[in-house]
């Protein structure tokens, strides 16, 4: 009977790492895609595009608190995040 417990405890924390390494790709994701949203940002506003850069900035700031729920280990609907596409 223990040992049907200890797999069940093991089981358990096998889920919860694969869980785990999932919500850290989730967070690296959203992480790498505000960078790369910062580094368009900054080419339209070298490129005197302000209003291009200052969409970027907002899209940038709206993605904190996903950024902060995935820290938290809480998921996230990568879908929600848009695609960059003026590099």
């Amino acid at each position: 009977m223990e040992s049907f417990y200890l797999f069940k405890i093991i089981l358990f924390s096998a889920k919860r790492q694969a869980t785990l390494s999932i919500q850290e790709k989730q967070l690296e994701q959203l992480k790498e895609r505000q960078n790369q949203y910062k580094k368009a940002a900054l080419e339209a506003k070298t490129h005197d595009d302000k209003e291009l850069a200052l969409k970027y900035m907002r899209v940038i700031k709206g993605m904190n608190p996903m950024i902060q729920a995935a820290t938290n280990g809480l998921p996230v609907d990568m879908g929600q995040v848009g695609l960059c596409w003026n590099f």
